[in-house]
C-alpha cells in the first residue's frame, strides 16, 4: 500500500511540473506572437530576446571608430541579445546599443546622437559596420536596451521559433506525457 501511495504522489508531482512546462512553453509562444503583431510593443516582463540575422553591427567601419570602445561587445550575425525596455528618453545613453522598430523590422543598432525639437523627440542610431547614419528614428519607435549578448544560442532559438522546431519541442512534450501514462497505467495493473 505504502508503494501505491509513493508512485500516485509522484505521477502528481510529474503531471504538475509537466504542465507548468506545458503552460509556461504557451505563455512564452503567445506573448512572442502578440509581441510580433504587435510592432514589438509587448516584450515578456520588459525583457525581449532577440537573434539578431544582419551583419551591420558585426565589423567597425573606421567612421564609427570615435563611438566604440574596447569593453563594447560586438553583436554578430545568430548572435541571441537580450534587450531591456527603457523607462524614459533621459535614461537613453549615447553610444548604447538598442532596439527600434521601423516599417515591420526590429534593427539592432548603436545610439549616437538623440535631440528634441518641437516635433518630437529623436535618436540618431548606426550600424558599427555601417558608414551612414539611419534616418532619425522617434522615441516610442525605441524598443530596449541590449543589456546581454549571447554568441551561443541564436542557431538554437532560430531553430525553436522555426515551424520545425515547435513541432519538435510539442511532440517531445506530448511523447513523453504519453509515455508517462502508458508508464503509470502499467504499474497501476
Amino acid at each position: 500500500m505504502e508503494v501505491r501511495k509513493k508512485k500516485h504522489v509522484g505521477r502528481i508531482i510529474f503531471n504538475i511540473f509537466y504542465w507548468i512546462v506545458f503552460a509556461l512553453i504557451g505563455v512564452v509562444v503567445i506573448n512572442r506572437i502578440v509581441d510580433q503583431n504587435n510592432q514589438y510593443r509587448y516584450p515578456l516582463f520588459g525583457y525581449r530576446l532577440t537573434v539578431i540575422i544582419s551583419p551591420s553591427m558585426a565589423s567597425v567601419d573606421p567612421a564609427n571608430e570615435p563611438y566604440i570602445t574596447n569593453e563594447m561587445q560586438r553583436v554578430y550575425v545568430n548572435d541571441a541579445i537580450t534587450t531591456k525596455e527603457y523607462t524614459s528618453y533621459s535614461e537613453i545613453q549615447l553610444y548604447d546599443i538598442a532596439t527600434y522598430y521601423k516599417n515591420g523590422v526590429l534593427i539592432c543598432h548603436r545610439v549616437i546622437d538623440k535631440y528634441e525639437d518641437s516635433t518630437g523627440k529623436y535618436l540618431i542610431f548606426r550600424g558599427d559596420a555601417n558608414a551612414a547614419s539611419d534616418d532619425p528614428v522617434k522615441y516610442d519607435q525605441v524598443r530596449g536596451k541590449v543589456v546581454n549578448i549571447d554568441h551561443n544560442i541564436g542557431q538554437f532559438i532560430l531553430f525553436v521559433q522555426s515551424t520545425w522546431g515547435k513541432v519538435t519541442i510539442f511532440g517531445a512534450l506530448g511523447i513523453i506525457y504519453i509515455s508517462s501514462l502508458f508508464v503509470h497505467s502499467k504499474e497501476e495493473r
